[in-house]
């Protein structure tokens, strides 16, 4: 008789029987599952009993590595299903225990089921394996950073008590943590000796970026440093999406006096106070703990004008106002490497941010004919208003400055390559003036005014003015106007900068 038609034959055994000869046969009880929808269902419901379950790791995979496959298990069969966080805590431990009573080897596989039992929660399991497997102290470091980015701070607890090492590898149990954003776990690991200072404050970063206010206060709070490679935290808050930090506020799995207590100690949550931008709800709430974290990290020391304008060209582009005033009041300049920030609210059509940063001292010449014809292709007029609006007015002062020193295209002192001119005199009224190949073609080069937020910094503009040559133009009666403004922001001396233009 073949296998096919002795399979009722099998089937008529009870229920309890099969499920017993299945588990009894490892792969092969698999297999026959596949072959047979009816075999499938009874090895199934053979899998959601601990003992039965035992039965099959060890007979499929030997008692040195039967452990090893504990979680995998009960990750694919219906041993967890449908029974709570406690009741899967007792079924893992009968599990364990079975497979001990058979024999089956705990010690050799003591970090991977200590690193899955702490990330799972099952804090019975967590016991017994300290107790019964004596892990080394490199299991229970992988543990505890498992326990940690899960927030299961109860099982840290008992890990630590253990002699877990939180340092361990650079503190990588503090990041963990600081990564998932529970604040009680992170206070526990300080508390313990972790380093919140290691790999650069590298745990701060990870809290900030995932927008952890309150994981970043208690990190603060044990000695984080904020203003670490070059204040990357801050760039990290001002780069963090408002539907992000609205909806990563922060977990505890304990209790939330230690965060609140650390939090009072660092100064406040930094109250977010007239948040600017538009958005529903959740961007608004997003933007206002964007600015507790901005608020918090400067005043633990972070700096707004390091690497130039990181930072604020960050929150201009994600038009977050409110953080935009909070660096500017923190030094935060808006001129820097071109007026970046600016040119980055331009193109997103952030109109109140682009209006806070030409109030404040940006350049609207370094806005790039490209950067406008994409707020144009966007439909951002009211930005390209005030962009032009703001450029009229630069141009008027500029000629205004330029009449009164009497410095014109044609001026005394021009140089060897005709046509240029040069004009000295305060070294807050200094204006020069280059004219180029075509007559009413040139470039002019002023300071702002001395008391300027942008003191000590020369803008470069060009302007021309071509006259049609065409013939129909002509015959119409045109002219060709075409203006325009390449700048660049830099500090130089007057000498080296006739020695500049008279290089154009």
């Amino acid at each position: 008789m073949d296998s096919y038609s002795s399979t009722p034959a099998v089937l008529s055994l009870p229920t309890n029987v099969l499920q017993s000869i299945l588990a009894s046969a490892g792969s092969g009880g698999a297999t026959a599952a596949v072959t047979c929808k009816a075999f499938l269902e009874v090895w199934r419901r053979a899998l959601s009993f601990p003992q039965l379950s035992a039965r099959w790791l060890l007979s499929r995979y030997g008692q040195l590595t039967a452990a090893r496959h504990v979680y995998t298990l009960s990750q694919h069969s219906q041993l967890l299903q449908g029974v709570s966080a406690s009741e899967q805590d007792v079924i893992m431990l009968e599990l364990l225990r079975q497979l001990c009573q058979a024999g089956a080897e705990l010690a050799l596989h003591d970090a991977l089921l200590l690193m899955q039992a702490a990330r799972a929660g099952h804090a019975k399991v967590v016991s017994e394996l300290l107790r019964a497997a004596q892990p080394t102290t490199f299991a229970m470091s992988r543990a505890l950073t498992a326990a940690a980015e899960a927030g299961n701070c109860d099982i840290a607890r008992d890990l630590l008590k253990a002699g877990a090492p939180p340092t361990a590898y650079e503190s990588a149990s503090l990041v963990a943590a600081a990564t998932g954003g529970n604040a009680d776990v992170v206070y526990l690991l300080c508390a313990a000796g972790a380093d919140p200072t290691a790999d650069g404050s590298r745990a701060l970063r990870r809290a900030v970026q995932r927008g952890h206010v309150e994981a970043a206060t208690v990190l603060l709070q044990y000695g984080a440093d904020p203003r670490a490679l070059c204040s990357a935290a801050l760039v990290h808050a001002c780069e963090l999406p408002a539907a992000v930090a609205a909806r990563d506020g922060g977990t505890a799995s304990c209790s939330s006096s230690a965060a609140a207590d650390a939090q009072a100690r660092v100064g406040g949550g930094g109250g977010a106070k007239g948040v600017a931008g538009g958005g529903g709800p959740a961007a608004v709430g997003g933007e206002s703990r964007v600015l507790a974290l901005v608020e918090m990290l400067l005043r633990a020391g972070a700096d707004a004008r390091a690497h130039g304008r990181p930072a604020l060209e960050a929150a201009a582009a994600r038009g977050y106002g409110s953080v935009v005033r909070a660096l500017l009041a923190a030094g935060a300049d808006p001129a820097a490497c071109n007026s970046a920030a600016l040119v980055a609210a331009s193109v997103q059509g952030h109109t109140d941010v682009v209006g806070l940063l030409l109030e404040s001292g940006a350049d609207p010449w370094d806005v790039t004919d490209l950067a406008l014809r994409t707020a144009n292709e966007r439909g951002h007029r009211p930005v390209l208003q005030a962009i032009r609006q703001a450029q009229r007015a630069t141009s008027t002062a500029e000629e205004g400055s330029l009449g009164s020193s009497g410095v014109d295209g044609s001026g005394a002192g021009s140089t060897a390559g005709g046509g240029g001119s040069t004009a000295g005199g305060a070294t807050g009224g200094l204006c020069l003036r280059r004219a180029l190949a075509a007559p009413s073609a040139w470039w002019s080069v002023s300071p702002p005014p001395a008391a300027g937020p942008g003191a000590g910094r020369w803008s470069l503009h060009s302007t021309m003015q071509l006259t049609a040559q065409s013939t129909a133009v002509a015959a119409a009666g045109g002219a060709l106007m075409v203006s325009g403004g390449g700048v660049g922001m830099f500090t130089m001396e007057g000498a080296a900068l006739e020695a500049f233009l008279s290089h154009m």
